[in-house]
């Protein structure tokens, strides 16, 4: 679909901490587990342990990456041409991670980066619009019963960088104050309830997927609607991801999922992943299981698998990882290291699937410092990441802005850890 086909294209054993090793994590299924037959989710536990402490290096370059970034700013608060409502998102999650990371409250006006940030949420807002929803073959979207879905974008890419930046400050009661605009008066956890609602509207609609086409569960540009088409594991991973910040309590929102979503989500996880047995097992296709294997959509589907309640050594998983340890040192394309320039969303989509499973070690490689290292060498001397594989959002210096996001998101370790469930 236009331009964002290429980022759509890539944007579509080892040892885990014994915590989640232990654990299935969530509760997936018809009734809700326990959740007395409500059918959703019940709210979890966080009880894993937290990623280890950023090094000062790695942290240092963030910091010098991100001091660039909010210099691209444009006056309406957005950043980027092409694809405002992404590149936006992604400043803006950045921007939030941040401040969690140095233990500032976000919203602060103390804080250094306090009018980047509320600037962008503003713009983000500016672009939310709301949409009727109806009920779906699956199940009813509608969780408040107001028959009204959010949507900040036609690409469903945007519209899930947009809930997770919405999401990601942790401040579920604050209020839109953005005049004159669909959203105006609505806190921000309202707002992320019917954006959550509109994903569930969204989702692909099959009672069935084929080997030659994952038709049920995934997600793809544009919303399916009573829809049966083929999704494709590029665009389900940032609707699985947004829809995990939605529901985590580290976030402060937990937003029930309703429970069909996660049934249909698990149809689509085993039909796009390969099971040749050969040196393709394990991976991620792109909207079937021999499509376009590449560790970019195995990353995703490694945090699909967290979404669901699996754990690192849930079969599916290891088979993923282990693809992932056997293509590490791939630079054809397949892997995340290419020339001249690293793939930074792979890498972003490996840290998140890394994160999801509370992950430090794959196979003997230490995969966060070598993407530290990787990023550090790569970093121009203004703080910014040369344009990297699938950037939207090219500058004449050489620089991109979505890479420098990807980038910095890697070395800030911006996902949401795992949730386990007692």
């Amino acid at each position: 679909m236009r331009n964002f086909t290429g980022l759509a294209m890539s944007f579509g054993l080892v040892a885990a901490l014994a915590a989640v090793a232990a654990c299935e994590g969530k509760i997936v299924g018809p009734s809700g587990g326990g959740d007395g037959g409500s059918g959703v989710d019940a709210t979890p536990e966080v009880d894993a342990p937290g990623p280890p402490p950023i090094p000062a290096d790695c942290l240092e370059s963030a910091n010098r990456g991100l001091a660039w970034l909010v210099t691209q700013q444009g006056p309406d608060g957005s950043w980027g041409n092409g694809y405002k409502v992404a590149s936006t998102g992604f400043a803006v999650l950045k921007i939030e991670t941040y401040a969690a990371e140095i233990g500032v409250p976000p919203f602060d006006p103390n804080f250094i980066y306090y009018t980047q940030l509320q600037a962008g949420l503003d713009f983000l807002f500016r672009a939310a619009q709301k949409t009727a929803i109806v009920a779906q073959p699956a199940g009813n979207p509608d969780s408040n019963g107001n028959g009204t879905g959010i949507m900040f974008s036609n690409l469903m890419y945007e519209n899930a960088i947009s809930l997770m930046a919405v999401v990601a400050g942790a401040v579920p009661d604050r209020v839109v104050t953005v005049p004159g605009i669909p959203v105006t008066g609505m806190t921000y956890k309202q707002v992320a309830e019917d954006a959550v609602d509109y994903f569930s509207f969204a989702q692909s609609d099959s009672p069935a997927s084929s080997a030659g086409s994952c038709t049920r569960g995934g997600w793809r540009y544009g919303p399916f609607d009573r829809n049966g088409s083929a999704g494709d594991n590029s665009v389900t991973q940032f609707a699985s991801l947004a829809l995990e910040y939605a529901r985590h309590p580290q976030y402060r929102y937990v937003i029930p999922i309703p429970d069909w979503v996660s049934v249909e989500m698990r149809d689509w996880a085993t039909c796009i992943q390969n099971h040749s047995g050969g040196a393709n097992d394990g991976a991620s296709g792109y909207t079937n299981n021999n499509e376009i294997l590449n560790a970019y959509k195995t990353g995703a589907l490694i945090q699909q698998a967290s979404f669901l309640g699996d754990n690192a050594g849930s079969p599916g998983t290891v088979a993923a990882l282990a693809y992932l340890s056997r293509v590490w040192a791939d630079t054809s394309g397949v892997g995340w290291r290419m020339a001249p320039v690293s793939d930074y969303l792979s890498m972003y989509s490996i840290m998140k699937a890394m994160e999801s499973m509370a992950i430090t070690d794959l196979n003997g490689v230490n995969w966060y410092r070598e993407f530290c290292d990787q990023l550090k060498a790569e970093q121009n001397a203004d703080g910014s990441w040369p344009s990297s594989r699938y950037e939207q959002e090219r500058l004449g210096t050489g620089a991109g802005i979505m890479s420098t996001e990807w980038a910095l998101l890697v070395l800030e370790r911006a996902a949401p850890p795992p949730e386990i469930i007692n």
